[in-house]
């Protein structure tokens, strides 16, 4: 009889244990997942996603991929029309795209009083981190360069401009 009830009890807690493992797992898949997903490290999430047994789990994080995705490509999307509306001296096409702050005010100015028609203008890469990013823009005229660093946030499902400072910092 003890033997009995001592084997009851040691399956039971053998059950137990298991499922321990398995909120532990789960937890662990979903930091990591988070952190992919802030991160904006969409090839590693996408990795990551097909080695998760948890249906759900995956079902919320390739939302957040599918969105990643599609938020780059309309910041690259952005990113060209800008140029082109600074090329073409068209700042009031973008205007609407800058958080309404005196310093972004001042910025605005700048760009519709000066002639960037011949300047070459160069974006780095973005750096993402949750719903911002930010990079670097050259103003490229003859021998002079002008560095400025940008700041983006997703407003209302849009890429706004938040900040425009100097690049060199």
């Amino acid at each position: 009889m003890k033997k009995i009830l001592f084997l009851i009890m040691f399956l039971l807690f053998i059950g137990c244990s298991n499922i321990q493992n398995r909120d532990t797992e789960n937890i662990n898949n979903l930091r990591i997942c988070e952190k992919y997903c802030d991160n904006w490290e969409l090839d590693k999430l996408e990795s990551e996603l097909q080695k998760i047994q948890n249906k759900d789990l995956v079902k919320k994080f390739e939302k957040c991929l599918e969105e990643k995705i599609l938020y780059k490509k309309e910041l690259d999307n952005f990113l060209q029309k800008i140029i082109i509306s600074i090329k073409n001296n068209q700042i009031s096409e973008i205007e609407d795209k800058f958080q309404n702050s005196i310093s972004n005010k001042k910025i605005i100015k700048i760009l519709k009083n000066s002639d960037f028609s011949e300047v070459n203008i160069i974006f780095s890469k973005p750096e993402f981190y949750k719903k911002t990013a930010k990079n670097k823009v050259a103003f490229i005229f003859l021998e002079e360069v002008i560095y400025l660093s940008i700041d983006y946030k997703i407003i209302n499902g849009e890429w706004r401009i938040i900040r425009v400072k100097d690049g060199r910092e």
